[in-house]
């Protein structure tokens, strides 16, 4: 195997500290990401479509497509667009269907049915590329992907160690945004999403940095050596820090919904000593959010309460859809168009004219775009992922395992609901929780693929 490649599916310690540095390179010289990126793009499908073996087993192919698809997050960060596509992680996808059907690896099943009927369908509607590419690009490839990932076989080292490498991307993220964060002390933070960092939206720096935060934490389940470290505590309080100055709620609390999800369960199945763990968890997460309270004048947990200027002065009244930004308005318009046009759905990226109040309002609700566009059958095929992953849960019998699996599950599903699909993360997340879990030795080694 090239022995960059080698480097990213085997991470060392060391790359943390590398990646880092890259996004502190990059940071001050923001083009150097063109060149390092494209690079490192050819030399992983060099590898990946040169080669002649035929393996059954393609996790490591899935370990690099999912690297690369999560730096998407840099590309935005440093609007690098159009160069890099700010899309970058739907061309990824695109290309990962792509490589899949080259090594037969779609097979032909009721999912896959259901995408290409649905895609006919939105032929004979009519789609533009554009409206097709930014809409449709991820639930398709769910769709398609869903069956395949049933059948790649990761150990549960394997898996962790998955996880890592897709968390290096973001070191990268945070590297580069310290130019842009150096003097957070002395801005002024109002009651809503705040532009911490100038070229992304602040809800996805807080999907971003949400995610990264329970990446982060993961190792405190699985190694009692890391918990005692004190350096292990700085790269969560990190992610943490940035995801808070946002003043973004979703990313932030899908990510404690998604350790909860590991604790509790555990908790429940008896296993006490992950109560120790969420007192970690508070450790860690209190004095930040308390630090960050007191810099924003205590704004941020007003946000975080759901409080707007209209409601503190007494000129709106706080209700759901104030506390979500207007995504309960935005849902319920969708589902007022669905009932419309329940059996095929609008046209793929026309719901939002179809709403009286938030018209030209992005959906932030996958679901309701899915209910609005695609219609009864789109609606079938959510719901044929919620099962899947309920099916997938049931089937695991390490309960570390499985509420690991559920929990990432969890962060995609609660994603859709706060980001849609406007980054990478609930197609790389669906899927991961769909994995086949096998017995392997603790070394970090690939079934029938030859490196």
């Amino acid at each position: 195997m090239n022995p960059i490649l080698h480097k990213i599916i085997f991470t060392p310690h060391k790359l943390v500290l590398i990646h880092v540095g890259l996004g502190l390179l990059f940071a001050l010289l923001p083009q150097l990401f063109i060149p390092f990126f494209y690079l490192l793009a050819i030399i992983s499908f060099s590898w990946i479509f040169s080669s002649n073996k035929s393996a059954k087993n393609i996790s490591l192919e899935v370990v690099v497509f999912f690297y690369l698809m999560m730096f998407e997050s840099v590309s935005r960060l440093l609007a690098l667009d159009p160069v890099i596509p700010w899309e970058l992680g739907k061309y990824l996808t695109i290309l990962f269907v792509v490589y899949l059907v080259y090594k037969q690896k779609i097979r032909t099943n009721l999912l896959v049915i259901l995408a290409i009927v649905l895609i006919v369908l939105m032929l004979i509607k009519g789609v533009t590329w554009k409206a097709f590419f930014f809409n449709a690009t991820i639930f398709l490839g769910l769709l398609l992907t869903q069956e395949t990932f049933k059948i790649i076989k990761f150990g549960m080292f394997q898996l962790l160690r998955l996880l890592q490498t897709i968390l290096l991307p973001l070191y990268v993220f945070l590297g580069a945004s310290v130019n842009q964060i150096q003097d957070f002390q002395n801005r002024r933070y109002e009651l809503g999403s705040n532009s911490i960092l100038a070229q992304i939206p602040s809800n996805q720096v807080a999907t971003y940095m949400g995610l990264a935060f329970f990446l982060s934490l993961i190792p405190f389940f699985f190694n009692n050596t890391y918990r005692k470290k004190w350096t292990s505590y700085i790269a969560p309080g990190a992610f943490l820090l940035v995801g808070l100055l946002s003043f973004s709620r979703g990313g932030m609390i899908t990510a404690v919904i998604g350790l909860l999800v590991i604790a509790l369960g555990n908790i429940v199945s008896g296993k006490l000593n992950y109560l120790i763990y969420m007192l970690l968890f508070l450790v860690i997460s209190i004095p930040f959010a308390i630090y960050i309270n007191g810099v924003s004048g205590g704004n941020l947990f007003l946000r975080y309460q759901g409080e707007t200027r209209g409601t503190l002065v007494g000129n709106k009244e706080k209700t759901l859809d104030t506390y979500t930004t207007g995504r309960v308005s935005i849902f319920l318009g969708d589902w007022e168009t669905f009932k419309n046009n329940w059996l095929f759905g609008v046209e793929i990226g026309e719901s939002q004219h179809y709403r009286e109040e938030t018209e030209f309002q992005h959906s932030h609700v996958e679901l309701s775009r899915v209910l609005a566009e695609h219609g009864i059958l789109g609606f079938l095929g959510f719901l044929a992922v919620i099962f899947s992953a309920i099916k997938s849960f049931k089937q695991k019998s390490d309960n570390r395992i499985k509420y690991l699996m559920f929990s990432l599950w969890v962060i995609a599903f609660a994603t859709t609901f706060h980001g849609a699909t406007r980054t990478i993360l609930p197609f790389i997340f669906f899927n991961l929780g769909n994995l086949l879990l096998v017995t392997t030795n603790r070394k970090f080694k690939t079934e029938n693929v030859q490196t």
